[in-house]
């Protein structure tokens, strides 16, 4: 946000910020990439790890691009791309589900899982702290070191991007891919550069091939320029640039199916169509009237496109939904968005009443709020990660808006309580960064009175769990967990838990009772399952997303972790 005429405070900030800024970035980056590899060496991997591992370690080796074909496949070559290089193999798929076949790719391995882990967990890690510094980086160029100091401070400490950083999954990988696409267009938008146009279809094309979820991109970009081209700028060099944007799309696309080998049958895109949506009749009308051949975008693609149009089993507020809710997002962002970070949001729509906004900012605001309602829009409701994407916008947008209004010593007073504010936030819920919820919506105990699945327990706490009981003496542990990792590593008896109505076992229980918090609130079980075990409260909350009841009357730990 321009300011016309700075104030004495904010020049000073911004002569400090600007001389510290390399430094302050360096460690900055250096605290984000600590913090991202210890804390994920103490994650058991989420459901969708070993899945996405073993497809991206079978497009290398057999450009076997039928498996997990609802994931584009960028991110999933990157993360398997190390594995080539160690004693792994490729089982036989025989009639595994994907699931089944990811731990028996993960858990029955050559090397052990928590080196394919780690080493699949890289590429991940790599792409967050790229995220930070392209945020700084183009932050500063555009409104300066302060601002781009926030930005980066936001970025690189935001809890959900921690968690998700840190995962073998494509949500926060679509963040960067996102982010750069919208920032190198809008350079062009305003420059004309060859150089960032290219680049941008470049981005473009990694986020098409990376998260079908970026298909939003097509539309907005075009409508972003728009907004802040110079008004002299005719037609004809938006058409040129969308060509050209899309022509490198397209390129990135195809590269990244390069191994896949063509089948000899030269099936057409409307004989593998199935879904019946817009998506799914556009594909269809391609097949029949350009003879367009069928490939595994436009599978994965027409199977997302059905997969939104049938919705998914979802949690909200307590009720469970079968086809999605509008109120989802909007939710997840009031509860899981950083207290602090609300704060500023609010600052910036009142302060942007009396402060001129620039074209740049319209274009990211434009931008957060096409992709937010794109997600509201969504019948699958999985988890606040979809939202992801938006936030280094947002960051970028919070972060010029919020330092051109420091004005006045009480303004830079505000500006660092705010930050203080957010890092005891972070330092509050390290290292369970999956399991964050604002201090506002009552912390990560507080958790399941509004989501569940992937924005609290996601399989990551099962290693924990099972040191736990290791060292407590457990012997036998009645458990159910919601995820795909295994203990069979561990000396453990685990038996099913008893349900609700099989009272004579419930009421004979003298053992160690462990269960997710997505079946013990009916979320893919029936609400009355375990309806005896929320009727009190846990001895012992596992990383918060697995809690523990010691029926043997010996707990004398405290009631968290």
């Amino acid at each position: 946000m321009a300011h016309p005429n700075p104030s004495p405070p904010r020049d000073a900030l911004e002569r400090r910020a600007a001389r510290a800024f390399p430094w302050l970035l360096v460690g900055l980056l250096a605290a984000q990439a600590i913090v991202l590899f210890t804390t994920a060496r103490q994650e058991s991997q989420t459901w969708d790890e070993a899945m996405h591992l073993a497809a991206g370690f079978a497009y290398w080796k057999q450009a076997d691009f039928t498996q997990n074909p609802q994931h584009p496949p960028l991110h999933k070559l990157l993360a398997a791309l190390p594995l080539r290089f160690a004693a792994v193999d490729l089982p036989p798929r025989g009639e595994l589900d994907e699931v089944a076949y990811g731990r028996t790719f993960l858990f029955e391995n050559r090397t052990p899982w928590r080196r394919m882990l780690a080493l699949g967990r890289a590429a991940s890690m790599a792409l967050a702290l790229g995220l930070t510094f392209a945020v700084a980086w183009w932050t500063r160029r555009r409104f300066g070191a302060l601002a781009a100091l926030l930005a980066a401070i936001f970025t690189a400490s935001d809890p959900n991007l921690l968690a998700h950083g840190r995962y073998v999954t494509t949500d926060a990988a679509l963040a960067w891919w996102f982010f750069l696409a919208c920032a190198l267009w809008l350079d062009y938008a305003e420059s004309g550069s060859g150089r960032r146009l290219l680049l941008a279809g470049v981005c473009l094309g990694g986020a098409l091939a990376t998260k079908f979820s970026a298909v939003i991109l097509l539309p907005l970009l075009p409508l972003l320029y728009w907004i802040v081209a110079p008004r002299p700028t005719g037609r004809r060099r938006w058409l040129g640039g969308c060509a050209v944007l899309a022509g490198a799309a397209a390129l990135v696309v195809w590269t990244s199916y390069l191994p896949w080998r063509r089948p000899p049958e030269q099936l057409r895109l409307h004989q593998i169509t199935l879904s019946d949506t817009p998506a799914g009749r556009a594909l269809r009308w391609a097949g029949r009237a350009l003879r367009v051949r069928a490939h595994p975008y436009w599978v994965g693609l027409d199977r997302v496109a059905e997969r939104n149009r049938a919705g998914h089993p979802s949690y909200l507020l307590g009720r469970v939904s079968e086809h999605g809710d509008w109120r989802y997002f909007p939710v997840a962002f009031l509860v899981k968005t950083p207290v602090a970070v609300l704060a500023m949001l609010v600052a910036m729509l009142i302060g942007g009443w009396w402060t001129r906004w620039n074209r740049v900012q319209t274009a990211l605001l434009a931008a957060g709020a096409v992709f937010f309602l794109f997600c509201a829009s969504s019948r699958i409701n999985l988890g606040f990660r979809h939202l992801l994407p938006l936030f280094p916008v947002l960051y970028v947008l919070l972060a010029s808006a919020v330092s051109a209004l420091v004005s006045s010593r009480a303004a830079v007073a505000l500006l660092a309580l705010a930050i203080a504010g957010h890092f005891w936030e972070i330092v509050r819920i390290h290292p369970h960064y999956l399991a964050f919820f604002n201090a506002a919506a009552g912390g990560p105990q507080a958790g399941p009175q509004y989501l569940l699945d992937s924005n609290i327990d996601w399989g990551q706490d099962l290693d924990r769990l099972m040191k736990f009981l290791t060292a407590n003496g457990v012997r036998r542990v009645y458990l159910s967990y919601f995820g795909s990792a295994s203990w069979a590593e561990y000396p453990l008896e685990v038996e099913a838990v008893p349900a609700t109505w099989e009272t004579w076992k419930t009421e004979a229980m003298r053992d160690v009772v462990a269960v997710s918090v997505t079946p013990l609130y009916g979320l893919y079980t029936p609400r009355t399952e375990y309806a005896w075990l929320r009727a009190r409260p846990p001895d012992r909350r596992i990383g918060h997303s697995i809690y523990v009841w010691d029926f043997r009357r010996l707990s004398e730990t405290s009631p968290t972790e």
